[in-house]
């Protein structure tokens, strides 16, 4: 491997030729450490492949490599975006990385020579001369880049799949979890359920429990006060029987009391005296519902008779009241107007 003296003394201006030396490594350490080397001459050797650090040496401009036994480049070449002129002449290339396209200031390119696909050799064409080696570089170029845009489509294509196939996985996880909160769900309230049962089977069995304890007792109540049972009956029963005795003969003597009072009042009614009672008794019911009752109900007694005529009475006098105060009261109210049309058209 030549050092970097060896390679500074190759140097001239802006030019390093390091063709025919059989090398089959490149010195890229000893090219980054020449950046005044912008066009390179690595033609007629052994070289078989390019370094990645190789693709780190932005500062080329012409690359010559025509005559080696190159099989690819390296996925990076791209990087050089600084490179104008590319020889390839003689390698063993078939195919170009995809970065290629990334050379924008390629102005120059020549594959002949190199075992290339079909669909690449026929965009390369033949470089003769100048202006073909300068169109077979924007072919190659435009080439290029529907391959990246093509590659790229397909990347974004698998992506979605990608995606699409995490969020059905995803949506797929979810619902197995959704499944099994609610089968979690379930057998929680089937075991809270099964909790309620066993205690109300709990409770009633501690009810019928004490049920049956309960009509023990009484039957041990019985069974003893059997002997007292019968006499406490018949004396329970003597003592009810008096006091509904007791209540109805009070309920008697009040009804007769009220009717007592009541005949007195309808006796001492000079009307019931005078008319009723005579007639009553020649005639009985059927005369006095058909000539008594009528003109009772029409006229009443006296009694009523007086106060009905003290009603209207008075009634008239507070309704004379009133007339005279509403007519003074319309007087005054014309006075008023009368002064008020006078003074305005005094002014």
């Amino acid at each position: 491997m030549p050092k970097e003296n060896s390679l500074r003394d190759k140097l001239e201006g802006n030019e390093l030729d390091l063709s025919l030396n059989n090398l089959s490594v490149v010195p890229v350490k000893e090219l980054a450490a020449l950046p005044k080397a912008t066009r390179l001459d690595l033609s007629c050797n052994a070289i078989p492949s390019l370094p990645d650090a190789f693709c780190s040496l932005i500062h080329l401009v012409k690359i010559d490599l025509s005559k080696n036994q190159l099989q690819e480049l390296p996925h990076q070449f791209g990087q050089l975006q600084n490179l104008q002129h590319l020889d390839l002449l003689g390698n063993q290339l078939s195919v170009l990385p995809i970065s290629f396209f990334q050379l924008r200031k390629l102005k120059w390119l020549d594959l002949k020579d190199n075992p290339m696909k079909e669909d690449l050799k026929k965009v390369a064409g033949d470089c003769l001369d100048e202006a073909q080696c300068k169109k077979c570089a924007q072919r190659v170029l435009d080439y290029m880049r529907g391959i990246n845009s093509a590659v790229e489509r397909e990347k974004q294509r698998k992506l979605t799949i990608q995606r699409e196939k995490e969020a059905a996985i995803k949506a797929l996880e979810e619902e197995e979890m959704q499944l099994k909160r609610e089968r979690r769900k379930q057998a929680k309230a089937e075991r809270q359920r099964q909790l309620q049962e066993e205690r109300q089977m709990i409770n009633n069995r501690h009810q019928e429990n004490n049920y049956e304890e309960e009509e023990e007792e009484v039957d041990e109540v019985e069974i003893d006060g059997n002997q007292q049972t019968p006499s406490h009956q018949k004396g329970s029963g003597c003592c009810s029987w008096i006091l509904w005795m007791a209540m109805f003969t009070m309920v008697i003597a009040l009804l007769v009391g009220t009717f007592s009072i009541y005949q007195k009042d309808i006796e001492a009614n000079p009307v019931y005296s005078q008319h009723v009672k005579p007639v009553w008794d020649k005639y009985g019911s059927p005369y006095w519902n058909t000539y008594i009752i009528p003109p009772w109900n029409m006229y009443g007694d006296p009694t009523w008779q007086k106060m009905k005529s003290f009603c209207l009475e008075k009634t008239k006098k507070l309704q004379d009241f009133i007339n005279t105060k509403l007519s003074s009261k319309d007087q005054k109210n014309k006075k008023l107007k009368t002064k008020k049309s006078k003074g305005n058209n005094g002014s």
